[in-house]
């Protein structure tokens, strides 16, 4: 998984998920799409909002942002994070040991940077990285986050959405 995990460009990456969405939107008819991702997927669905106007919403579970990046991450998610203009939810786990609280704060305050979109950030203070995963659902802390997170992430999706 590790192998695979590191082989993942960021601008290849991008260019991917861009494709998905002329997919959608051109071949399916789609005309509003909201993205999700978790872990490294919260960082590359922050990556595409700030790069396609076309993202409604951004829910992004206890994204991977550390403070020192990858050597394949070569776009920073701080500086894209000032550029994401549609609704945000972030889920941030307090015990999360791949994004230390500073990163989590600096990603917070990238992302208000930019007065136009609202931004929400939900602290689970006692749940751990991957607390959306039942695999680490042995943990009453992660469970309970994730029974807090995915009401507000139905919630959100349906009003972005909606819209």
């Amino acid at each position: 998984m590790r192998q695979r995990r590191d082989e993942l460009d960021d601008r290849t990456v991008l260019e991917e998920l861009k494709s998905w969405l002329d997919h959608m939107s051109d071949e399916l008819g789609v005309r509003r799409t909201a993205t999700v991702g978790y872990c490294l997927g919260g960082r590359f669905a922050l990556l595409l909002a700030a790069a396609d106007p076309r993202i409604a919403g951004l829910v992004a579970y206890h994204p991977t942002v550390p403070p020192t990046p990858e050597k394949n991450h070569s776009i920073d998610p701080f500086e894209e994070a000032a550029r994401v203009d549609t609704p945000v939810l972030v889920h941030y786990p307090g015990q999360d040991h791949l994004v230390p609280r500073q990163s989590m704060d600096r990603l917070r305050t990238m992302l208000e940077a930019n007065t136009s979109a609202s931004v929400t950030v939900s602290v689970h203070p006692e749940a751990g990285h991957g607390f959306s995963d039942s695999a680490h659902h042995g943990n009453e802390h992660n469970v309970a986050a994730y029974s807090l997170a995915q009401p507000l992430t139905l919630a959100f999706l349906r009003s972005t959405l909606a819209q």
